[in-house]
């Protein structure tokens, strides 16, 4: 096109490598142009994460966060024993008041009554 007036821009994902050329070329494989008008093309970076890299990182916290939970026991603990429950209808014995229970320790432990019973012995 000789004597053109005016110059038609490189489409996006081509480009021009001088001004007045008659023809556009696409960007190679791996590279690209958002642009339109660009004497060049610019190469793609992929900054994603692969994949396998996010599961191999998933794993290892998995396995990491397991060991730490079970981390010096190497047997579970006991299940603590429930009270057993007197069977419907049983009534309860009614405690001693304080003052007779110590009585009865004391003739139990000495075989006999105490001061504070009133019975001496000699």
């Amino acid at each position: 096109m000789f004597g053109a007036d005016s110059c038609r821009l490189a489409s996006k994902d081509h480009f021009v490598e001088l001004e007045g050329a008659i023809s556009q070329t696409p960007c190679p494989s791996g590279s690209s142009q958002t642009n339109e008008g660009q004497s060049s093309c610019v190469v793609n970076v992929d900054n994603s994460l692969p994949i396998e890299m996010i599961a191999i990182g998933g794993v290892v916290v998995l396995a990491l966060a397991g060991f730490m939970l079970t981390r010096g026991k190497s047997e579970p603990e006991p299940v603590p024993q429930r009270r057993r429950r007197p069977p419907k209808g049983a009534r309860r014995k009614r405690k001693r008041p304080e003052s007779a229970r110590k009585e009865v320790e004391d003739q139990n432990k000495w075989g006999r009554p105490t001061e504070d019973s009133g019975g001496e012995e000699e």
